[in-house]
């Protein structure tokens, strides 16, 4: 009698410890095509997701809001109302991703035996696992589900138009650390509905903000030159502190100046309602956070990808393991709780000129300039490879390469110069691309080759 009482009082005790949230999801109606010897499959709203080889399926994303003080544990998904169809070719493999820059391109990988040869379905499970992050204090799942079930011997295809994703969620040292960063404002109400699948789960906060609401973080000996932007959104009813680099990094603990001077937007975040940040240097005075990738296959790494993002998204440290590597796989914060940006000058008549052009966006925008765009497109490499055919999948939108691109909208103002226009390399400089630029586009898209001192084919001293 004792046993059993006490497997009783166990089930009890984890049926409390655990909730689960859950989203309903219509996905709209696929579409099939052929590509060469392959069917090829397109959604609205789904992305390509699996290993290379795997069958092309569209995956969705889902961004679940939990309970505060609480993690995903695990998730499941009812599929529902299928949908068959007999496909006329197998559906075609996950390609493997290069960089464009590889010249030495193996051979295209093929359908996975292991798969294709089965009839079993297709995928395995019809989710990638739980992912929590936080924002604001506030966890989110973040999951992709597969509306689709493929069985490649007998080559069918179901689509399920109704899908139910149900995430289960228990307390966690991580979700009770993340408390500590925790806001709830009505801007961090807005904050969130822009972000999460479930925004009815979110409660209605209403309090207004106090504090520090805007951070320039600067050159102690450039403090006067910065007094104006910050006067100017003082005007404009935003709570603005300038602080010193230097101030932060004597007076802040951390390993390093780039961990010192995010533990001090850390402190200013939770004792204020910060919302912005402005890192107002260069990485000379304000250095970056180089962050770890590792791609190819292992083949090609690089440790020093510069991302200010390690001062926007204050959860966690960014190094769980404490080695070289920083934003390593499940390392990362992908929910930034601050708006930050930098502003790199060569000197004051830079700064001058940067506050000049805020101040004047805000007050006297030039209506006409804000549909307006500038794509500019090299030669790549040999074959020939042309910038300008990436680019133009950016213009009106595209489907390719697994996935569908919005783009910008064919009715904005939209200025191109590309090499394939001229049919061979360098057939356009600094004398072609400056007064495109001084046209004030909205937006600049440009795919060439580039480094710290070079780009779209001005160097520094151009600029």
């Amino acid at each position: 009698m004792k046993r059993t009482l006490s497997v009783i009082l166990l089930v009890c005790v984890a049926v409390f410890l655990t909730a689960a949230t859950s989203l309903e999801l219509r996905p709209g109606f696929p579409t099939i095509k052929t590509e060469g010897s392959f069917n090829t499959i397109q959604l609205t709203g789904g992305q390509l997701y699996g290993e290379p080889g795997d069958p092309a399926l569209p995956w969705l994303g889902t961004k679940l809001l939990l309970p505060l003080g609480e993690e995903a544990v695990s998730i499941s998904v009812k599929l529902a109302q299928p949908q068959i169809f007999t496909l006329d070719k197998a559906l075609k493999p996950i390609a493997a991703q290069y960089p464009f820059s590889r010249m030495d391109l193996p051979a295209p990988v093929g359908p996975n035996p292991a798969i294709y040869g089965s009839d079993a379905a297709w995928p395995t499970q019809a989710h990638n696992g739980v992912n929590t992050q936080f924002l604001a204090g506030h966890p989110i799942n973040f999951s992709a589900v597969c509306p689709f079930e493929y069985h490649p011997a007998r080559n069918e295809l179901i689509f399920y138009a109704a899908v139910t994703v149900l995430v289960e969620t228990a307390p966690s040292a991580k979700a009770a650390a993340a408390l500590e960063l925790l806001k709830q404002d009505e801007i961090t109400t807005q904050n969130l509905k822009k972000a999460i699948n479930n925004p009815d789960a979110l409660p209605r906060y209403q309090t207004r903000t106090s504090g520090v609401e805007y951070l320039f973080i600067v050159d102690s000996a450039k403090y006067a030159q910065w007094l104006p932007l910050s006067d100017f959104y003082t005007q404009r009813g935003l709570n603005v502190m300038i602080k010193p680099v230097q101030e932060i990094i004597s007076q802040t603990a951390g390993q390093d100046s780039q961990e010192k001077i995010r533990n001090y937007i850390i402190q200013m975040y939770q004792t204020n309602s910060l919302r912005y940040v402005l890192l107002a240097a260069d990485t000379d005075v304000i250095p970056h956070r180089g962050f770890y990738v590792n791609f190819t296959g292992g083949q090609q790494t690089d440790a020093d990808i510069p991302a200010d993002m390690y001062y926007a998204c204050l959860d966690g440290n960014w190094n769980n393991d404490g080695d070289a590597n920083w934003g390593e796989q499940y390392e990362a914060d992908l929910t930034p709780e601050v708006a930050l940006g930098r502003i790199c000058y060569n000197n004051d008549t830079d700064i001058a000129n940067q506050i000049n052009k805020i101040m004047m966006y805000h007050v006297a925008p030039v209506e006409a300039e804000t549909k307006t765009a500038f794509f500019a497109g090299e030669w790549l490499w040999d074959g020939p490879t042309w910038g300008g055919d990436y680019m133009d999948e950016m213009i009106g939108g595209a489907s390719t390469h697994g996935y569908t691109t919005v783009g910008v909208p064919t009715s904005w103002n939209i200025s191109t110069l590309y090499d394939r226009t001229y049919g061979y390399s360098e057939a356009w400089g600094a004398a072609e691309v400056r007064p495109l630029l001084s046209q004030g586009a909205n937006l600049v898209n440009h795919l060439g080759h580039s480094n710290t001192t070079y780009a779209m084919r001005l160097s520094n001293n151009q600029v």
